[in-house]
């Protein structure tokens, strides 16, 4: 095989997907451990293209799982939530210029609303991928406004996205609802990103609910494990 061949072969090659694995504990704001997550977050370069997700409750048992994709849009993935407790669904897709939304209630009936995407629509893991992109261009105090989408309410509202502090090894962005009547009911989220853009921690409004149907207000704090 002569030495031509073989640099084709080595420049035509695939990209080989890379994987890290995530643990995060969720805990009241009191410190009372409410779930486990794990994260498997498959990369293709910088690309973050898979997230699986799933959720444990304090006895070690799954109750919740999350896959997003991330194909069609780095900030709008085509995704699944299932909540075995209730036995509700929420899934996303990108369909055109549109990002379709549906929610299966306990008893099989579906709901779906399509919104029409525009370039500061964000999703789930989307809100990731959009920090990590973004990590260094930020200037501190500097607003910009996003449009987060909800799932559970097939609806996006909008949000302030700053950056609020630094330092050596933390960033620190903020994200306020923008709606002044919403914002008496819901408060603000914070995440912690190292400087390489690892999520080191989240304070806010969880996508999981407690036994009541209200999102848990919690503080997740996670880590890179070496396999699940």
């Amino acid at each position: 095989m002569n030495k031509l061949f073989c640099l084709l072969i080595f420049i035509s090659a695939p990209v080989w997907a890379s994987v890290e694995y995530i643990s995060g504990e969720a805990k009241s704001r009191t410190g009372e451990l409410k779930y486990k997550e794990q994260h498997t977050m498959t990369f293709d370069g910088q690309d973050l293209k898979r997230v699986e997700t799933k959720y444990f409750n304090t006895q070690g048992e799954e109750f919740a799982s999350l896959l997003s994709i991330f194909e069609s849009s780095s900030l709008l993935p085509t995704s699944v939530f299932s909540d075995k407790r209730t036995g509700k669904i929420e899934k996303t897709e990108v369909v055109g210029d549109k990002y379709k939304v549906t929610t299966i209630d306990a008893k099989g009936q579906a709901k779906s609303d399509e919104l029409k995407i525009d370039s500061n629509m964000l999703c789930g893991q989307g809100y990731h991928n959009y920090i990590r992109a973004n990590l260094n261009s930020f200037k501190e105090k500097e607003i910009r406004e996003i449009k987060f989408i909800i799932p559970s309410r097939r609806d996006y509202f909008s949000f302030d996205l700053s950056l609020l502090k630094q330092d050596k090894e933390t960033k620190t962005f903020k994200l306020a609802i923008t709606n002044w009547l919403l914002k008496m009911f819901a408060d603000s989220i914070e995440v912690d990103y190292d400087h390489k853009g690892n999520l080191l921690a989240y304070r806010g409004l969880s996508n999981i609910q407690d036994s009541e149907g209200n999102n848990m207000d919690v503080v997740i704090t996670l880590n890179k494990v070496e396999g699940f």
